[in-house]
């Protein structure tokens, strides 16, 4: 009966790897569409970062099916799209992406990748893009990773430093164990955890997911993390891996002159108020989308300001408020008191350099 139950577990892991892999891949691509949707404001250097990481992670079918998706969106190719291996025979065109083969595909990542494995490749490639999309598009990548069968881990940048988030979904009464866990040129912050260790010995995971804060040790060093689970007489292993925080280059002005300041909000502000009734004030703010900061925030009066009203506008990289504020006039058959106004707020990708931001017009 129990050798029965075993080859039946074994059997049900072995029909449920494919789904998990189509999971995994759609995860993939939901984060990659992210790149090149056109609300999204990269510099040539984030694009880089985040396509040659998907590169490195795709087949050559995946490859030139994100290749000719991002061309179509960028309305007719050049720039950003063009990047990786899509370049190895001249100029990026139709042809060169639909021609380019496995041998020449292969030879782009010898010389690209290094010595990082698809896995690596894929790890870095969520860490990277997770903060260069659009919230939206974030959102759904952590809710699609979340709903992974098994045990997957992924890592978040969180200033310098690293979240590993670890997930395990499984219909069973029972939890997962771990086996065996370690940290390579981090520091877990988890209560109790060992030097060199993520968790705890003999952890048990909940189903869910659970995030562990690492501190790096090195910032010019790659930060690795590996975990095994056994549950129910299985063993899973899951890795994550987030690269180094290494300084590279200052980008020249050139690579950021078609990067444009990009409209956060634009929200009608304003109070009206008439003698002798309440005092009004009326706010609003606004934050810069992931990967960038604020360039400008104004406020410009439509109507008004009359007597007794004025206007307070707070604004840094990453927040801006204006507040309207009218007094009542206190007197009886007194004129009315307003100020309405347009307020808008712009940003700009977070690496601009301050003096090119100024450049294009940011007083932030």
């Amino acid at each position: 009966m129990r050798i029965a139950r075993i080859l039946a577990l074994r059997l049900l892991a072995i029909l449920l790897l494919p789904t998990a892999a189509i999971a995994e891949d759609n995860c993939k691509d939901l984060l990659a569409s992210g790149l090149y949707d056109s609300t999204v404001s990269l510099t040539k250097t984030q694009r880089a970062s985040a396509e040659q990481a998907f590169y490195c992670s795709s087949s050559l079918e995946e490859a030139k099916s994100y290749y000719q998706k991002s061309k179509s969106s960028s309305g007719g190719g050049g720039g950003g799209v063009s990047y990786g291996p899509f370049s190895l025979s001249g100029s990026a065109s139709s042809a060169n992406a639909e021609n380019l083969t496995q041998e020449q595909y292969n030879k782009w990542k010898s010389e690209k990748c290094g010595n990082k494995s698809a896995e690596d490749s894929a790890q870095e490639f969520y860490f990277v893009s997770q903060n260069l999309v659009n919230s939206t598009v974030a959102n759904s990548w952590l809710q699609c990773m979340a709903k992974r069968e098994g045990f997957s881990c992924w890592a978040t940048p969180q200033d310098d430093d690293v979240f590993v988030r670890l997930n395990w979904k499984r219909n069973s009464l029972s939890k997962a164990k771990v086996t065996m866990s370690y940290v390579a040129n981090g520091t877990s912050q988890y209560d109790g955890a060992q030097a060199g260790k993520l968790v705890t010995p003999e952890y048990e995971l909940n189903p869910g997911t659970i995030e562990i804060p690492i501190k790096r040790t090195d910032l010019n060093a790659s930060v690795r993390a590996t975990i095994n689970l056994v549950h129910d007489g299985f063993n899973y292993s899951c890795t994550v891996f987030a690269p180094s925080l290494v300084k590279t280059p200052s980008t020249p002005a050139a690579d950021y002159a078609s990067v444009e300041p990009k409209l956060v909000l634009k929200k009608t502000v304003g109070c009206d108020v008439k003698a002798m009734t309440v005092d009004c004030e009326r706010n609003a703010s606004a934050t810069p989308t992931p990967g960038h900061v604020l360039c400008n925030a104004t406020f410009s009066a439509t109507a008004g300001p009359t007597q007794n009203a004025s206007h307070k506008l707070l604004s840094s990289l990453q927040f801006a408020e204006v507040t309207v504020t009218v007094k009542t006039a206190q007197m009886f058959f007194g004129p009315g008191q307003w100020l309405i106004g347009d307020f808008l707020v712009t940003e700009v990708p977070a690496e601009i350099p301050s003096d090119i931001r100024k450049a294009k017009g940011c007083a932030i």
